[in-house]
């Protein structure tokens, strides 16, 4: 008679090829006898421990549920905290099957990577299924023992297709043993995962050791770095973290996902606040393309763009202006023009073409209120009457377009 045991994965490097192993790790199942060598209970190492050592209840669904709902039901948990996780591991349990083989009268070689430290009475460890994460042609990526298989009823079998994506994810990073998958497949079982606080999860994901995790659309960086600290608003939004370089966001108002490197900030409702280009990136403006250039992007709490510097001077028609942008934009919260930095441009003002340069601020409404003459220019002021104006002075504007006049 084979005997029951309890479900866990394991590495293994007896044999390396091309810098990895072609033999990844095991999975274990925790098998209960009885005195005649009968199985009385089987159960997922990772829920037993889930179980035991953190006083966690494995919650997938009733009995009727099948084994893919049991799995949707764990990445849907997960994916409020980790979106792109979720759908990795929604992706490669999909592949599951296909990818699997199932054998009949094997016992499979027990990997001792579980390190597991507690195991109920008169019970063991079986091994049921071996995971290769170095593939040869044809060679299916997981080895599956048939007879232990089915033995298990839905929710032992979803337990342990999580438990093989999410250490296929934690081998693909280095770990060498199953402590972390175990931990996160259970939470991802259990419904603590559906009220645990953003800051607890991060908290957790770098006990566990994993090297990154999208946040609010921003692949950040877990690993400690002085120059770019993990620093939250509250429980559940972050307000600062060093990205992965080269990682993608995707904003409403560019054509292509950004390119992001050192690190980013947050407003304190989830949107991007501050980052810095890897690359330059396209952004959609008042009918226009503008190309930015690889440097600091600023947001506003409605993802409109604050702050940017384009790539390369640029040539713009915006209702009475002839804009040469040559530099530093800023932007009000409603999109218009706040700041430029400029090389010569045109003003259609009511009092005829005015030619200015080096800078530019507007009103909310558009109208300007600072920039720079080129010529010697006759313009209105407050007091009513007109004055000429040197080339070279800065003129401020009040909101009825009238010169400020500077008491001193």
């Amino acid at each position: 008679m084979r005997a029951s045991v309890v479900l866990s994965f394991c590495l293994i490097s007896t044999t390396t090829m091309a810098g990895g192993r072609l033999v990844g790790n095991g999975g274990d199942i925790v098998v209960c006898e009885n005195s005649k060598n009968e199985v009385e209970r089987i159960e997922v190492l990772d829920h037993y421990e889930a179980k035991t050592l953190r006083g966690q209840t494995v919650n997938l669904g009733d009995s009727n549920v099948s084994v893919r709902e049991k799995i949707d039901i764990a990445t849907q948990r997960m994916a409020r905290l980790a979106p792109e996780h979720a759908q990795r591991y929604e992706n490669w349990a999909e592949d599951f099957l296909t990818e699997a083989q199932f054998l009949d009268d094997v016992d499979l070689v027990d990997i001792p990577d579980s390190q597991h430290s507690i195991l109920p009475k008169n019970c063991r460890i079986q091994q049921i299924i071996n995971q290769a994460s170095v593939l040869l042609p044809r060679q299916k990526r997981y080895t599956i023992d048939n007879y232990w298989w089915q033995q298990l009823n839905n929710k032992q079998k979803a337990g342990l297709i999580l438990h093989e994506v999410v250490y296929r994810d934690t081998l693909s990073q280095g770990q060498e043993n199953s402590l972390s998958a175990r931990w996160l497949s259970s939470l991802m079982a259990s419904e603590n995962l559906e009220t645990m606080p953003l800051r607890e999860f991060v908290g957790l994901m770098q006990q566990l050791e994993f090297t990154a995790l999208q946040i609010q659309n921003v692949l950040v960086d877990l690993n400690p770095r002085p120059d770019a600290a993990i620093e939250f608003y509250n429980d559940d939004f972050l307000k600062t973290g060093p990205v992965v370089k080269g990682s993608l966001y995707h904003h409403p108002s560019f054509f292509d996902p950004l390119v992001l490197r050192h690190k980013v900030t947050f407003h304190d409702n989830g949107h991007l606040a501050i980052t810095i280009l890897e690359k330059p990136a396209t952004f959609r403006w008042s009918g226009l393309s503008i190309k930015l250039a690889p440097q600091r992007v600023e947001f506003h709490p409605n993802q409109s763009v604050k702050l940017a510097v384009i790539n390369s001077p640029i040539q713009v028609q915006l209702q009475q202006w002839e804009l040469n942008l040559a530099g530093h934009l800023q932007f009000y919260e409603s999109g218009n023009l706040h700041l430029a930095r400029i090389n010569l441009t045109h003003w259609h003002s009511p009092y005829g073409l005015i030619r200015i340069t080096h800078h530019l601020q507007l009103y909310p409404n558009g109208e300007p209120k600072s920039f720079q003459l080129v010529d010697d220019t006759s313009l209105p002021t407050e007091t009513g009457s007109f004055l000429v104006f040197k080339g070279g002075q800065i003129i401020q504007l009040n909101d009825a377009g009238k010169v400020i006049i500077d008491p001193r």
